[in-house]
């Protein structure tokens, strides 16, 4: 919700220049205070993609830490169909409109950032390099960038927790410390420019850091569960604060905001979702996170993620110059949430249910396989 809520406001050139500069709402404190404070936490786009990541990281240490034995095969095959099954389908939907909308021409009222969005028809090359997880994704579906780097790690974590599983607190936590260390000096030494997966070091963080909270998770609940309300009121705020860190820090006086700048703000939106995830399954857990319109949303929120930027350019290339900015917004969000209900239900359901079968097909003809064997001992 947060990254549907945030591409749907920087469509208009007021709030994508918000999103870029506190001097455009210095005058206005509603907009200073929903931009620049800890507010922003409404529309924080790019930290609720590491907080994606993180959970990601939590989730995928479960089956590593529970069972005996990795079933790679398995996971790989449902993996695929869990996230490369919707990808592909969602870029070829993005292909298809890139065909229709291509060199749309201006729209005065929209920003640069959605005018960038099917600017200029996609080639062949192209659409092979998405095959293989490469391009501008901008130009056919500007979330689907999260989704290389998510199966390229998801494909190779595993191993990694296997790893983490054998260390204790202090090296499972230099392990991650070595890897924001080792990223950084790869990037001042220009790996970046010619190695196109280096970022992987950097992403890589974030899914480790989610896997080590599912490792103590045991013994960190046993201390928060004691806590009263009023400390983990506290804690959740604190939260807040330390996710929306690289905003409201621009509120701070030069000389405190120079110094404030040197904590990198998307390790503190890490910490700060490790800390959402933590009391999000504490016994104290408020129960409406239990409502049953709200496990649907989570339930349809991957279509959603796959499919906002697709309505988004659907809707303000037909009414971009017809509605006004403040009309287009709300259909926008309102569309999304609709059709993220039948992507998920006719897309993204039957095709993890086809890799769970093609896996359960596959057990079955080795059970078979092994059975005449058995009889024979």
């Amino acid at each position: 919700m947060q990254v549907l809520i945030n591409h749907c406001l920087v469509i208009s050139i007021f709030f994508w220049n918000l999103n870029n500069n506190i001097l455009a709402v210095d005058n206005n404190l509603i907009l200073k205070l929903f931009s620049f404070s800890p507010l922003r936490i409404l529309w924080s786009g790019h930290e609720a993609v590491i907080l994606f990541f993180v959970m990601s990281g939590f989730v995928l240490a479960i089956p590593v830490y529970n069972q005996k034995k990795t079933k790679y095969r398995e996971f790989f095959v449902k993996r695929m169909f869990r996230i490369y099954g919707p990808y592909l389908v969602t870029i070829s939907i993005g292909i298809l409109l890139n065909n229709l909308f291509s060199n749309h021409g201006s729209y005065p009222a929209l920003s640069d950032w959605f005018t960038n969005l099917w600017d200029k028809k996609i080639t062949t090359l192209e659409v092979l390099n998405f095959l293989i997880l490469k391009g501008d994704w901008l130009n056919v579906v500007t979330s689907l960038w999260t989704l290389p780097v998510e199966i390229k790690i998801s494909l190779i974590f595993p191993f990694a927790v296997l790893i983490q599983k054998r260390l204790n607190l202090g090296l499972a936590l230099l392990w991650i410390f070595l890897n924001i260390v080792a990223y950084m000096i790869g990037k001042r030494l220009g790996f970046q420019a010619n190695w196109a997966d280096f970022s992987m070091f950097y992403y890589l963080t974030f899914f480790l850091s989610g896997s080590l909270l599912y490792k103590k998770h045991i013994e960190i609940l046993s201390i928060i569960n004691k806590f009263n309300r009023r400390w983990l009121v506290l804690m959740f705020m604190l939260a807040i604060f330390m996710y929306t860190y690289d905003y409201w820090i621009l509120t701070l006086p030069a000389n405190i905001l120079k110094f404030a700048t040197i904590i990198p703000g998307d390790y503190t939106a890490c910490l700060a979702s490790l800390l959402f995830v933590i009391l999000s399954i504490s016994e104290k857990a408020p129960q409406w996170l239990l409502n049953k319109h709200l496990k649907y949303l989570g339930q349809i929120s991957f279509s959603l993620y796959l499919i906002h930027p697709i309505i988004i350019g659907v809707v303000c290339f037909t009414l971009g110059r017809i509605l006004p900015i403040y009309f287009i917004i709300p259909i926008c969000m309102i569309l999304s949430l609709l059709m993220a209900m039948p992507f998920n239900r006719w897309v993204e359901v039957p095709l993890q249910k086809l890799g769970r079968k093609l896996i359960a097909k596959r057990d079955s003809a080795l059970i078979r396989k092994e059975v005449p064997v058995v009889l024979d001992k």
